[in-house]
Formats: C-alpha cells, sequence, structure tokens
C-alpha cells in the first residue's frame, strides 16, 4: 500500500475548486505538472487530474506532463505528488520521464459484430499514439504495451498485467503513448494480447514538421447550423491552428485529425473513429495545430470522414496567408 503525505485541508481545497480551464495552445512545451496546460503548475492542476480520475473530466491537455512521478500512468497519486510538491517542503522534483504511458478505456456494455476491433495509429511531433478500438479482452484488464525495436522496426506487443476474471467485453478505446522518437521512418507492427497482428504501418516521425496535436469536443449543446462551417485559421509562432465550430457527426462519435500537405495545398482531415453508433447527429468542436509550416499563400481545406473507410466530404475550401 502506497502512503502519500497528503494532509485533508489540500483535499477539501481541491475538491471545492473544481475549476474548468481552456487548454494550452497545441505546440509549446509544458513544464511537468502542469495538467490542464495553462503554462503554470498548481493546485488547478490537481483538481484538473482528480477530476479525469474520478468524475470522467477532461483529460490532461498532455499524458506525459501529468505522469508527475514517472510512473507511467497517470492516476491519483499524481495529483498526490503534486500537492505535495505545492504544500509541503520536501515534495521532491515533478519529472515526466516514462517512455511510454498506457489508458485502458471503458468496458461497453454492449456487443458487436465478430472481429469489429481495429487499431488507429497517428504520429503527433515525436510522439507515437496507438488506439485499439473496439477491443474483446478480459473485463479485468490491465493494459500495458511492450515495445522492442530492431532496426527500423517497431514492435508493440499488447499485455494484460492483470489478474483474470470471469467476463469479457468490448473496451471503446486502448491508448498507448510511446514518447520522444528519434526523428526517422520506421514500421510500426501492433500485435494483441494473443499475438495476433493488430496492425502493420509505416510511419515517419519528424517533430519539426506536422500535425502537433488535435481536440474535440461534443455533443454541443445550443443551436448550431452546419452551414457555413464555423472555420478560423490562426498561425503564431510557426504554429497553424485550425478550428471548426460545428464538425457535424454521429453522437457516437470519437474525432480525430489527421493532416496532409500537398504542394501549397494544406488537408486537415476530420475523422470519426468510433464504431459505437447512436440513433443521432450532433455538433463537435475540432482543432487541429501543425508545425514546421513556412510562410506563404496556402490553399487550406476541411474534409470529414464518417464511418472510417467512407469518402471524404469536402467541408471547406479557402485560401489563407501565413505571415
Amino acid at each position: 500500500m502506497h502512503k502519500y503525505k497528503l494532509r485533508s485541508f489540500t483535499w477539501m481545497f481541491c475538491i471545492a475548486a473544481l475549476l474548468v480551464l481552456a487548454p494550452a495552445a497545441i505546440g509549446e512545451p509544458l513544464q511537468p505538472g502542469d495538467a490542464n496546460g495553462d503554462f503554470s503548475v498548481n493546485i488547478s492542476d490537481a483538481v484538473w487530474i482528480i477530476n479525469y480520475v474520478f468524475v470522467s473530466g477532461q483529460s490532461p491537455v498532455d499524458m506525459h506532463v501529468a505522469d508527475l512521478n514517472g510512473d507511467c500512468t497517470v492516476n491519483v497519486s499524481d495529483a498526490v505528488t503534486l500537492v505535495n510538491y505545492i504544500f509541503l517542503e520536501g515534495g521532491g522534483p515533478l519529472t515526466n520521464d516514462c517512455t511510454h504511458l498506457e489508458k485502458t478505456g471503458n468496458c461497453l456494455g454492449r456487443d458487436f459484430e465478430a472481429d469489429s476491433g481495429y487499431v488507429y495509429i497517428e504520429v503527433l511531433g515525436n510522439d507515437l499514439h496507438i488506439h485499439h478500438m473496439d477491443a474483446y479482452y478480459q473485463c479485468c484488464l490491465e493494459f500495458f504495451v511492450d515495445y522492442s525495436f530492431e532496426g527500423s522496426t517497431i514492435t508493440a506487443q499488447e499485455v494484460d498485467t492483470g489478474d483474470l476474471c470471469d467476463c469479457i467485453c468490448y473496451f471503446d478505446s486502448l491508448r498507448s503513448v510511446y514518447y520522444d522518437l528519434d526523428d526517422g521512418s520506421y514500421t510500426l507492427i501492433v500485435l494483441g494480447i494473443w499475438g495476433d497482428t493488430m496492425a502493420v504501418e509505416d510511419i515517419v516521425v519528424d517533430g519539426d514538421y506536422g500535425l502537433a496535436g488535435h481536440t474535440s469536443y461534443g455533443c454541443l449543446k445550443g443551436d448550431f447550423d452546419g452551414e457555413p462551417p464555423i472555420i478560423d485559421y490562426v498561425f503564431e509562432n510557426g504554429i497553424l491552428t485550425m478550428s471548426h465550430g460545428n464538425a457535424y457527426f454521429n453522437c457516437g462519435g470519437k474525432i480525430v485529425v489527421a493532416f496532409e500537405q500537398a504542394s501549397d495545398t494544406l488537408r486537415f482531415i476530420e475523422i470519426n473513429i468510433s464504431n459505437l453508433w447512436a440513433y443521432c447527429m450532433c455538433y463537435f468542436a475540432v482543432s487541429a495545430s501543425v508545425d514546421g509550416l513556412t510562410p506563404g499563400v496556402y490553399t487550406a481545406e476541411v474534409y470529414a470522414r464518417e464511418p472510417i473507410d467512407a469518402p471524404d466530404l469536402l467541408i471547406d475550401r479557402r485560401e489563407i496567408t501565413l505571415p
């Protein structure tokens, strides 16, 4: 059992201070402990982690940054570490030196078609993100990924470190992030818990160029209309951010953004990667940031893809100038 130096008044303070803070601009470095991305480390970051762990609050802006004690997971011990650091002497330095971090999603109480699970892979900066959607594993799953490297080949082997229980279910998402890969081209092989090949994909890591991050929130409350699309572009400190305020997807959607550049054309592709369909449509606030673009005049395009294998639908095309 872990023993935490945490006084009751700090818990009372945390519970009373339920804050909702705007995440930081994607692409700017965050110091260890800055869970809400406001470029400072204080009690609001502990509150953010507590809300995330106990009341299904928003995820930390960067899970690597929120892993304050470097144990490769984000849980209440990270909030305790942060409170001790802020209020108690000898709290120790905050670190985020874990090489990778896993997150087990929710066990869904519904049936899917056989073999409906799939893997979605993305590279954000120098970080590799692996999402295993609709994984069919035992309910007591404790998810871990064992990474091995041989030349330019990366093998990511899923592992269950938990005790066995007498039920199985579908998980909405199993996630793993491997941090700080060197720039280069790799072949990624993802193996399931039983050794089955889930995905084989060639990836390119270039920390100075490409998609730096993305966010999505929905279903949004209020009156919206999909036409015209509410899209804005902001170029600051070498980072281009696209914000789409009325992206229209299925209510059960999990929206990610991919980015492609073809000469002077920039394509943002909003993708619903969820197989959990609802009998309704709603609006999402989606954003994505790209690093490494040079100033100039570009044609910016936004596409929607739903389901994941459907043709891309052009939502907006316009000329933008990056000063």
